[in-house]
């Protein structure tokens, strides 16, 4: 993938950098949307324009501007008129645009282009990075330090779109970028050399010539080996990425999603229908399980698959050997006084606690009670 290099911020931006407009319209030339510089058929338009036909493009202003390009090779569009302020200010963009930043606009636009998207690089209206003009559309947000997340994502929300963040690597260590990396529609992207995927590379510096991948990572979602959770894929193709969630086919949930092991991630929902399946049916099937108290233990253990045992020990206990019987055939009552009776020990407590009472007693209490 070639990405033609336009340098529209320094990498030390100046206050004035953020005041720089950067969009214009043509007077009496109906545009599909505004001209931006960073588009190279759009900056030949700009520089080509004749004096006083670039407008601002915010319907109440149409002031008057001139197109600039300075030493550092920076493209801008300067304010004739004092009372234009209609710029992208800090507060709605989260900071200027670096070349790293550029680059990652560039390099994401070509691949929707590739899978058969029209990328808008800096729409006007949304003030999106990129906007996809997929169905429903997708707002694509290169983000690598802090920003109103919250207000940006429900900005564009509201517009009907969808929003798609990515975190460069280089962002990794900013703890409100990894909270937003798990708490709004993001990923990670990275650039790796595509001989060799353990070693990062910067295409966007100037000295750089070799190849890359261009690779999604953290929140792509998998069902894990037990089946029961989502887990991350690990580094994933941004084109198979951007495929599949411009089309539908991988979904954002989240946050806080229940069988995700992050508690959120792109997923397709198909997976996520089949890991909440599995999980339904270990409930049920560990429900199904039916403990035995103490006294079922012992009757299960002294049976036989016949029964016979148990017959034994009926036998046993309704005619025991040591009760002497009458004539009829039935057992004779024996006549004790108090004094044949053992004495009274105060500790013996087995007959008025039958838990501590041996296995075959409270068996024959089961039985007879």
């Amino acid at each position: 993938m070639s990405v033609t290099p336009v340098i529209l911020f320094s990498m030390t931006p100046s206050d004035e950098d953020f005041l720089r407009k950067r969009h214009a319209i043509l007077r009496g030339t109906h545009l599909e949307k505004p001209l931006w510089v960073g588009n190279n058929d759009d900056w030949e338009i700009i520089r080509n324009a004749p004096t006083g036909t670039l407008l601002c493009p915010e319907p109440d202003c149409r002031a008057p501007l001139t197109s600039v390009l300075n030493r550092k090779g920076t493209r801008f569009l300067r304010r004739l008129a004092t009372e234009c302020g209609h710029t992208f200010h800090s507060s709605d963009r989260g900071g200027p645009m670096t070349a790293e930043h550029l680059w990652f606009q560039n390099a994401i636009s070509g691949l929707c282009a590739e899978l058969g998207y029209e990328a808008i690089q800096e729409d006007y209206e949304s003030r999106a990075d990129i906007l996809v003009q997929s169905s429903p559309p997708v707002a694509v947000e290169i983000q690598r330090v802090s920003t109103d997340f919250n207000k940006r994502t429900l900005t564009r929300q509201n517009l009907g779109m969808n929003v798609l963040w990515l975190i460069p690597e280089t962002a990794k260590n900013s703890r409100s970028i990894n909270h937003a990396l798990f708490n709004q529609p993001a990923a990670r992207i990275r650039v790796f050399n595509k001989n060799d995927r353990t070693t990062e590379v910067k295409p966007w510096l100037p000295d750089y010539s070799g190849s890359y991948d261009l690779l999604i990572g953290a929140t792509v979602m998998k069902i894990g080996s037990d089946g029961q959770l989502l887990v991350s894929t690990g580094n994933y193709s941004a084109r198979q990425f951007l495929r599949e969630v411009l089309s539908g086919e991988r979904k954002w949930f989240g946050p806080n999603e229940k069988y995700f092991k992050f508690g959120s991630g792109w997923a397709r929902p198909e997976d996520v229908e089949q890991v909440r399946a599995n999980n339904r049916e270990s409930v049920s099937s560990h429900a199904q399980i039916r403990v035995p108290n103490d006294t079922e233990n012992v009757v299960s253990d002294s049976l036989d698959t016949d029964g016979s045992t148990l017959r034994s020990l009926e036998t046993e206990i309704s005619t025991p050997k040591s009760c002497p019987t009458t004539e009829s055939g039935s057992p004779e009552l024996l006549s004790t006084s108090q004094s044949q009776l053992p004495p009274n020990n105060p500790q013996d407590t087995s007959m008025d606690n039958p838990a501590k009472a041996g296995w075959f007693k409270r068996l024959i209490n089961w039985f007879t009670s």
